[in-house]
C-alpha cells in the first residue's frame, strides 16, 4: 500500500514511474541477480525507491541496491518504510550503497526529494525536504519528519495500475474469508498507545487521524463499481478508536445499499473499545469476523508491553462480541522478555479456553527501534545489529531461561492444543487462506521444517 500511495501522489506530468514487487513477481535478489540485472538494464531509471517496512526484509533491500549500484552507479537509491525510518542513521552509515532515507509518511516529501534532483538547487535544499536523511560533509543529517494532518489531501491509490487482481491471484487473501476481491484500505493513521513491542505510534505519531467519511466511502464506492471489490481490507493500526466515526462509517457504508460485501479489520481492533452498539452497526455494514488483539494473559506481561488492556474484562468482552454474531479471532505473542515457560503454557491455556473462533501464536520479535529492543540491547540480551525473523520462522531471539527450540516447540504444541480443542475451526483456516499458505505455514510451524 505504501508503494501504492507514493506512485498516487507522484505529479504524473514530472516524473515518469515503474513499480516492480518482488514478492509478486517471485524474485529473489540472492539468487537471481542475473535477472534483476537484465530486468534493471532494460529501464531507464534515474532514481529508485526501495521499501524496507519489515525488519526482516531488510537484507534484501540492502541487496537490491547493491545490485542496481552495481548496475547503474549514477542511480541515487531512496530507501523508505518502517524498519528504514527506524533505523535511518544507522543504515546510512553503514551503507554506501543507500543514499537517502525517507521516514515515516512519504506521499509529499518523496516529490520534494525528485524536484530536488531535477533542479540546480544547492546541496542547502535538502534540508527542506520532511523527513530526509543524508550524508552531508562526512556527517550524516536527519531531518524532522512531518505527519500529513489532512489525510483527504492524500490520493488513492490506483488499484488497477498497483495490480490488484493479479495479488488476489497470487493469493493474496489477508485477513479475507473468501469472500470475493479484496482490496486493502488505510483509512485512519496513527496509535494513541504506545506498546513496547510496536512501532505504529512512531512511525505514525499518537494522535489518530482519520479520512474524512465521504472521502472513504467514494472509494469504496468506485472499487466497488468499476474494480468488482467486495472484500474491504482495513489495514490501520487503530481503526475503532474513534468510535463515533466508526459509527458513522458503518451508517455510511450501510446506506450504500451493498449486500454482497464483506469488511475486515486483520490488523485487530482494541477490545475495549467496542461496545454494543458499535458491533449491531459494524455487523449492518458487512463485518462478519473481528480480529482482537489481547496479546497476553499475563499481568506482568501486559504491564510490560505497555498495552493497558483490563484483563478481566476480556472474556465478558469476547462473549458480548459473539452475542452480536460475529466470530472472534485473537492473537497471543509467546516468548516476550519477561515470560517463563510456565508463563507461555498458561498464556496457550488461557487462549484455548477462550471463546475463540480462530488464534495465532506469534513469537515475539526484537523490532529496532522500539522501546522492548533498546531495553533487550541495554541488557546485553541482543546487539544492535540484531534483525528478526518473521513471526513463524524458526526462532533467533527467546527469554532468558528458554531455549529457542524450545519456543519453536511450544508454538507448534499451541496450534495443535487449540485446533484439536477447536476442529470445528479448521474449516475455517481454509476459508480465510489458500491452500498453499497453509501447507507451507503447516510445514514451518506445525512440522517445524523451515
Amino acid at each position: 500500500m505504501s508503494i501504492g500511495f507514493l506512485e498516487a501522489n507522484l505529479p504524473k506530468d514530472k516524473f515518469n514511474t515503474y513499480v516492480f514487487d518482488f514478492s509478486l513477481e517471485k524474485v529473489n535478489p540472492y539468487t537471481e541477480r542475473k535477472r534483476l540485472k537484465t530486468f534493471f538494464a532494460d529501464l531507464d531509471i534515474n532514481v529508485f525507491g526501495i521499501s524496507s517496512a519489515l525488519s526482516f526484509n531488510y537484507p534484501y533491500a540492502r541487496k537490491t541496491a547493491e545490485i542496481i549500484k552495481e548496475l547503474i552507479p549514477r542511480a541515487k537509491i531512496v530507501l523508505g518504510g518502517c524498519h528504514a525510518s527506524m533505523t535511518a542513521c544507522k543504515i546510512l552509515g553503514e551503507n554506501d550503497n543507500i543514499d537517502f532515507i525517507l521516514k515515516g509518511e512519504a506521499e509529499f516529501s518523496f516529490p520534494a526529494l525528485l524536484d530536488y534532483f531535477k533542479s540546480n538547487l544547492s546541496e542547502d535544499a535538502l534540508s527542506l525536504v520532511p523527513g530526509l536523511v543524508y550524508r552531508r560533509n562526512n556527517s550524516i543529517m536527519e531531518n524532522p519528519a512531518v505527519i500529513t494532518q489532512d489525510l483527504d489531501s492524500i490520493k488513492p491509490v490506483n488499484y488497477r495500475k498497483m495490480r490488484l487482481e493479479d495479488y488476489v491471484k497470487a493469493g493474496y487473501r489477508y485477513g479475507t474469508n473468501n469472500f470475493g476481491l479484496s482490496a486493502p484500505l488505510w483509512i485512519s493513521r496513527g496509535c494513541p498507545y504506545g506498546c513496547t513491542f510496536c512501532s505504529a505510534s512512531i512511525m505514525n505519531g499518537r494522535k489518530v487521524r482519520y479520512h474524512s467519511i465521504e472521502y472513504v466511502i467514494k472509494l469504496i464506492k468506485h472499487l466497488y463499481e468499476k474494480e468488482n471489490v467486495r472484500t474491504f481490507t482495513i489495514i490501520d493500526d487503530n481503526f475503532t478508536f474513534d468510535r463515533a466515526y466508526v459509527k458513522k462509517f458503518c451508517f455510511e457504508v450501510k446506506k450504500l445499499g451493498f449486500k454482497d460485501i464483506n469488511i475486515v479489520a486483520p490488523n485487530g481492533v482494541r477490545i475495549d473499545r467496542l461496545d454494543q452498539e458499535t458491533l449491531k452497526l459494524m455487523y449492518e455494514a458487512g463485518w462478519r469476523v473481528l480480529m482482537v488483539a489481547i496479546e497476553t494473559d499475563n499481568e506482568k506481561i501486559m504491564q510490560k508491553m505497555d498495552k493497558k488492556i483490563d484483563l478481566k474484562e476480556v472474556p465478558g468482552k469476547i462473549a458480548m462480541i459473539k452475542r452480536a454474531g460475529f466470530k472472534v479471532h485473537s492473537n497471543f505473542i509467546l516468548g516476550f522478555p519477561g515470560a517463563s515457560r510456565g508463563d507461555i503454557k498458561k498464556t496457550i491455556d488461557y487462549a484455548c479456553r477462550l471463546e475463540l473462533d480462530m488464534v495465532g501464536f506469534p513469537k515475539f520479535q526484537p523490532l529496532p527501534g522500539t522501546k522492548m529492543f533498546d531495553e533487550l540491547c541495554s541488557n546485553g540480551e541482543i546487539d544492535e545489529d540484531f534483525l528478526p525473523v518473521e513471526y513463524n520462522e524458526k526462532s533467533k531471539y527467546a527469554p532468558k531461561g528458554i531455549k529457542t527450540q524450545m519456543l519453536d516447540k511450544l508454538q507448534r504444541n499451541a496450534y495443535l492444543l487449540f485446533y484439536l480443542r477447536h476442529p470445528a475451526s479448521i474449516l475455517l483456516l481454509f476459508e480465510n487462506y489458500s491452500i498453499k499458505h497453509l501447507l507451507g505455514y503447516i510445514r514451518r510451524v506445525i512440522i517445524g521444517k523451515s
